[in-house]
């Protein structure tokens, strides 16, 4: 009997297309989806209909309506099924259009970094202003930082823990002292001074002297071994290419540590 019903659905379901002149047919699913599309015959219990997207075949006890679509009222309206709205698609399709809606809802969970961001405008509009340095504090700044690179481990660590102590005023000492390419490793290790948690304000200090690390040791990559020195008891002395590459790197680590304990 319901085979019987369904037959006679299907027939009305084909002899309304013809009455209306529909190009095709829409069926919907007892799971809620609706699949659209010429119709091709029923054999076996199962009907076929070619989509856009291929031939369908759905078996007949699965079909819950078949209507007409005309031309003019062909859409591709999404409908509710399972309590969710889908695209009116087959199952190959719908699955293609969820997992791309997936995609696009991950992408949105990611963080986006900003593009073509200058650090140093960044800085100057969001840093706040560095408090100045009266005659006595100018004084001993520019001691602790000039005597940084001649005095012993014990006296740098002092040195350091000093300076972190004068906060954003021995910002600008820490970045105008040893430019030289010589003096880059006293350079790297006064950074630490700067290294604190939470001080998201070093960032341009940490750039420029990254800079400077990283070109450092591109040169001393590409550049020619150095001569070994005439005298013999000398050479074993001086340091090789290889162990001057290596210290270059370390620099180029140690930068990027201080920088992100400060950054975090």
């Amino acid at each position: 009997m319901e085979k019987l019903k369904l037959g006679l659905l299907l027939l009305a379901g084909i002899a309304f297309a013809a009455y209306c002149g529909a190009a095709e047919l829409q069926a919907r699913t007892v799971d809620g989806q609706v699949v659209q599309g010429e119709y091709l015959g029923t054999e076996n219990n199962v009907v076929r209909i070619k989509t856009a997207y291929g031939t369908v075949s759905i078996p007949s006890k699965d079909i819950v309506s078949l209507s007409a679509v005309s031309s003019q009222t062909k859409t591709d309206a999404p409908v509710e099924a399972g309590g969710k709205t889908e695209a009116a698609l087959p199952g190959g399709a719908l699955t293609a259009v969820l997992a791309k809606k997936a995609e696009a809802e991950d992408d949105a969970k990611k963080f986006k970094e900003p593009k073509n961001v200058n650090l140093m405008s960044l800085l100057a509009t969001r840093m706040p202003p560095i408090p100045e340095a009266y005659q006595r504090n100018r004084i001993e700044l520019v001691r602790l930082v000039r005597n940084f690179s001649d005095s012993s481990d014990a006296s740098r660590g002092r040195i350091i823990r000093t300076l972190q102590n004068y906060g954003l005023m021995a910002y600008p000492f820490v970045e105008a002292a040893y430019a030289g390419t010589n003096d880059l490793a006293d350079k790297v290790e006064l950074l630490q001074a700067i290294a604190l948690p939470h001080k998201p304000y070093s960032a341009g200090i940490f750039a420029v002297t990254h800079a400077e690390a990283m070109i450092d040791m591109q040169r001393m990559a590409t550049s020619a071994p150095p001569l070994p020195p005439e005298v013999l008891t000398l050479r074993n002395q001086t340091p090789t290419r290889a162990q001057l590459l290596r210290a270059a790197a370390r620099n180029v680590r140690a930068v990027e540590m201080d920088a992100s304990i400060a950054g975090g």
